[in-house]
């Protein structure tokens, strides 16, 4: 956290033609630590929204479970017995090819196919589109030219656990505010940066906690 607010998110902003020429991305965010095998991988998504409107412009860090609402094992299925469904597949034969579909890992999927004869070499990509609930900069609790961290919600996660995580990476808690909307003011050397934070509730995917700052420039 102590990263983002230090203006690494501003750097690739800075840095990516894509995001100077687009009005709305996400691209995968992986911080080092979280790079290292299966089990401690955690991706996150830089979403931008109205760039090209300085007064409305949104920028939001997200982690992956925002828009992972199914597991991918049953996404996958789902859409093996939609394709099967619509070219009339029976029922019976649908669901036993849907199995042996449904185990097939996605990098399986993609990869490059030598066929007999073939002048080419094909592979099958998957593409996604964001559903509208899942676009969190359209969510009315992210402002107009505000920075945001959005994470999954746990039970213990909240204004205090913010300030706890803060104080471990060395950063001077400055106060923290309760009166009628919580937020956090952290200094990083002489500047003094106040956060606000706010708790979103995902329409299909429960509770985000959300670490907003503002955008003065």
């Amino acid at each position: 956290m102590t990263k983002i607010i230090q203006g690494k998110c501003q750097d690739i902003l800075k840095s990516d033609p894509l995001f100077r020429a687009s009005g709305e991305i996400a691209l995968t965010f992986l911080d080092p630590p979280f790079n290292q095998g299966k089990e401690l991988r955690s991706c996150f998504y830089l979403v931008r929204t109205h760039s090209q409107t300085y007064s409305q412009v949104r920028i939001s860090l997200v982690e992956g479970s925002f828009f992972e609402t199914l597991p991918k094992d049953k996404l996958m299925q789902a859409i093996w017995r939609q394709l099967l469904e619509a070219r009339g597949v029976k029922e019976i034969e649908r669901e036993q090819i849907v199995e042996i579909l449904g185990d097939l890992d996605q990098s399986e999927i993609a990869l490059s196919r030598e066929i007999a004869g073939a002048s080419i070499r094909p592979r099958l990509r998957l593409m996604a589109e964001v559903h509208p609930d899942g676009n969190i900069n359209r969510y009315p609790e992210i402002e107009p030219r505000t920075l945001n961290l959005v994470l999954k919600k746990e039970e213990t996660m909240g204004l205090e656990w913010l300030a706890t995580e803060f104080e471990r990476d060395g950063v001077v808690i400055i106060s923290k505010e309760r009166d009628g909307q919580e937020s956090l003011s952290l200094q990083f050397g002489s500047q003094v940066i106040r956060m606000r934070v706010v708790t979103i509730k995902h329409r299909r995917n429960g509770e985000h906690l959300v670490l907003q700052m503002k955008l003065d420039r």
